[in-house]
This record gives C-alpha cells, sequence and structure tokens, in this order.
C-alpha cells in the first residue's frame, strides 16, 4: 500500500462517525426495539453502511424549489443572538424548523458551547429524508444530517451528539488511521463515543432542570445507563463545593456508563474489525508488505482521553490518566467477536506476513462466578496474577476478603452482563 493509498484509506475512514449506522442503532435505526437479538441484528445491519462507500454524492436531500437563506441564528432566551450557524439549502419550512431546534439547543449552557463551536468551525447542518440515524457528522464535509422523520425531541440532542463529533475532529484530531492497530482503533471509537453520549446526556439533563423534559424523556430510549449515571452523579456528588470539580466526576460517571451496555459498544468493535477486514482483503499482498506502518501504531491511552475530553478547552473532564480507557468495564470484547479478530490476526499474518495482536491486552466477556455477593466477569486474557486470585478464590482461601479487593482492581465491579447474541460468522461480513 503506497503513501497515496493509506492516506486515502485514512481519510475515508475519518468519516467514520458521518455513516448511517455508527452511533445509531440505538439513536434510530433499531426504532427502540425491545428485544436484545433484535438490537444486535439491527446493530449489525445498520453499522454496515457505516463503511460502504462515501455519504458525499450519495442519498443528498432534494433540493426544494423554495429555497430559503443558508444560516440559522442561535438566539438565546433573552433574545440575544449567539452565533450564526451555517446550514445546506432548504425550503422554508425545513429552515423555520431549523431554526427552532438551534434556539432550543441554546437553551442550555452546553448547547450554547457546542453550537459556538460548530460557527466557529464552520460546520454545516441540513435534513435528509430516508435515512435510518437520527442523525450523522460528515467528517469529508464537516457537516451534520439530521434526519428530517425524526421528533425534534430526538434531533435537539443529536445536535449536541453530532456537534461533539464535531469538535473531536476539527479540534482533538482525534480519528481512526490504517496506521493503527485494531485495538487502537476499537479505544479512539468507543471512547469518542461514549464522549458524545456523556455532552448529549448534561444537555437533556440541563433541560429538564428548565422544565423540559421531553429530550431527556426522549435519550432514555437511546442511552439510559448514560442517563442514569449522570442522573445518579448529581446526588452522589452534590457534596462537592467546587463547581468544576463536581461536573467533572459527574461526566466521568457518564462516560464510563456508556461501556455499560456491551451490546451497542460492540457494535463499534465490529465496524473496526469490518474496517480492518476490508483493508487486508482491498490490497496486494505486495502493497500490504510494502506499508511499514500499517496498523503498526499503539496510541497513547491517556493522549487520547485528554484530546477527547477536553473538547475546545483545555481541562479534560476525565483527567489524564488513560487507564480508565483500558479497565474490564471499557476495554473489552465479546467472544465471537474475539473470534472474528483471530481471523483477521491469521489473514494479516499469511496475506502480509504482519501481525497485530494488539486485542490481546483486552478483556473478553464470559462467564461469570460470585463471590461474598459479588459478582465478577470471567475474561479470556487475565494475568497470572488475576488468575492466582480467582483459583484461591474458589478453594475459598482464608484470605478471601482481601483477595477480593485486589481482584476487583482488575476486574469489573460493575459487571458487564449483556452479550453479543449473533456467531462471528453473522457478524463479520
Amino acid at each position: 500500500m503506497d503513501k497515496d493509498n493509506e492516506n486515502k484509506e485514512s481519510k475515508s475512514v475519518s468519516s467514520f462517525f458521518s455513516k448511517d449506522g455508527l452511533k445509531k442503532f440505538r439513536s434510530g435505526c433499531k426504532a427502540f426495539a425491545d428485544k436484545q437479538a433484535v438490537k444486535v441484528l439491527a446493530a449489525t445491519m445498520v453499522l454496515g453502511a457505516a463503511f460502504s462507500g462515501s455519504m458525499s454524492g450519495q442519498n443528498k436531500a432534494s433540493v426544494q424549489d423554495t429555497q430559503q437563506s443558508d444560516v440559522v441564528y442561535a438566539i438565546t432566551q433573552q433574545n440575544d443572538t449567539l452565533c450564526s450557524i451555517k446550514t445546506t439549502q432548504m425550503d422554508s419550512a425545513k429552515h423555520a424548523r431549523l431554526q427552532n431546534l438551534v434556539n432550543g439547543v441554546c437553551k442550555t449552557s452546553t448547547g450554547q458551547d457546542i453550537l459556538k463551536s460548530l460557527s466557529q468551525q464552520g460546520t454545516t447542518i441540513g435534513f435528509q429524508s430516508g435515512i435510518s440515524a437520527i442523525g450523522f457528522y460528515d467528517s469529508k464535509t464537516n457537516s451534520i444530517t439530521l434526519n428530517e422523520s425524526q421528533a425534534d425531541a430526538y434531533l435537539n440532542s443529536n445536535i449536541v451528539h453530532e456537534g461533539r463529533h464535531s469538535v473531536q475532529d476539527r479540534v482533538g484530531h482525534v480519528n481512526i488511521s490504517v496506521n493503527n492497530n485494531i485495538a487502537s482503533n476499537i479505544m479512539i471509537s468507543t471512547a469518542m463515543e461514549a464522549d458524545a453520549v456523556a455532552n448529549q446526556t448534561k444537555h437533556c439533563y440541563e433541560l429538564r432542570c428548565d422544565g423540559d423534559s421531553t429530550a431527556w424523556n426522549a435519550l432514555l430510549n437511546q442511552h439510559k445507563e448514560a442517563a442514569l449515571a449522570y442522573e445518579s452523579g448529581v446526588k452522589e456528588y452534590s457534596h462537592i463545593q467546587d463547581a468544576q470539580q463536581r461536573n467533572d466526576s459527574i461526566m466521568t460517571k457518564t462516560f464510563k456508563a456508556w461501556h455499560q451496555d456491551s451490546q451497542y459498544a460492540s457494535g463499534y468493535h465490529v465496524k473496526i474489525l469490518q474496517y480492518h477486514n476490508n483493508i487486508v482483503g482491498k490490497y496486494s499482498p505486495e502493497k500490504l508488505q510494502k506499508s511499514t506502518k500499517l496498523f503498526q501504531t499503539q496510541i497513547n491511552a491517556s493522549d487520547l482521553l485528554v484530546a477527547v475530553c477536553s473538547g475546545n478547552t483545555n481541562h479534560s473532564y476525565a483527567g489524564t490518566d488513560g487507564s480508565i480507557l483500558t479497565t474490564p468495564e471499557t476495554f473489552y470484547l465479546a467472544k465471537n467477536v474475539k473470534q472474528g479478530i483471530y481471523n483477521y490476526e491469521n489473514n494479516l499474518k499469511t496475506k502480509a506476513n504482519k501481525e497485530d495482536y494488539s486485542t490481546d491486552n483486552m478483556y473478553v466477556l464470559g462467564t461469570s462466578t460470585t463471590f461474598d455477593g459479588s459478582t465478577f466477569e470471567i475474561t479470556e486474557n487475565i494475568s497470572s496474577t488475576t488468575k492466582s486470585l480467582q483459583s484461591q478464590i474458589q478453594s475459598k482461601s482464608s484470605t478471601g476478603n482481601s483477595l477480593q479487593a485486589k481482584l476487583k482492581t482488575q476486574q469489573a465491579s460493575n459487571t458487564v452482563k449483556a452479550h453479543v447474541q449473533s456467531n462471528a460468522n453473522s457478524v463479520v461480513r
């Protein structure tokens, strides 16, 4: 793979979060299905569209005969103009709708921060029909597209969500890369989504405190784990007098909670796997072997955390210790995804004589065991120390209490219970 092809691949995947499905099998396509199996199926189907070609030039919303201004203004509740936002061409009815949506976002401090960033970055907002997602951000065009068929209660917070992805891209310069190993790309994709949902949740909670619960109720259908974590965090950290420290604690709790929905997170793992498989399958052995940087970079978790969680500020609400991205609660794989990665590793070695065993450091969801009333997830990738602790616990060692405490630092204190139900062959296409 020559340099031009590497750049092309890296640039094409920069729209990783702009396609119909990523971040959104809850954000729209699954239609809030109740059954877990349906959720997984919807995830794999919609996420599959995420890497199937560029959004630019495809399924563009038709330009109406009656055009309206290509800008809307963010108006505060005090009738002050906060900023202007670029829009695509649209008819007057859609323009009025978008104006109302932007004004709704402008009601919270979180929403205002996002809108000002969009204005400064020149990000465009528009509507589109016939898409499964509530909305998406396209890095290639620096644009946010909203599903015009969705209710405003969902579109309101989706502007904040996709706006945060725009900030990650334009300010944090965080993105998937062909140079990164697969574990790094998985970590990037999940960290970006967790951060976007955390900011979306904060905005919805602020609206609720202002007397408008419509966006909050809609969020509960999309990201219940994050919403409940934020709500409980407000109570849990109410004693912290410093406002920034209190906000940091709540946001970090919400960021971590996003990973609790392992079926949702696994959709991202699958798409990263498909991305790596597509590159291996697309290029000849000669080109793959020629690329010395392909899948070789291991990102620094602390640098990633700061870049994602700082937004357009110099302060990361989640701190600077990237170890929170490598815990059993955040750095895990479903068994079927891990099996698919085994296949990828073998194909990469056979075709390109390259190695990418980076996911050997990730935890694998498996069976659970109980000790002293606490449930621990048994993973397939556990250190010899952890294995020793588990063995002693299972033999009812007299030092069980201290061992339990040590084990909690190495495995999930809040066990991720859901598992992807489909097998590797049905997920990796």
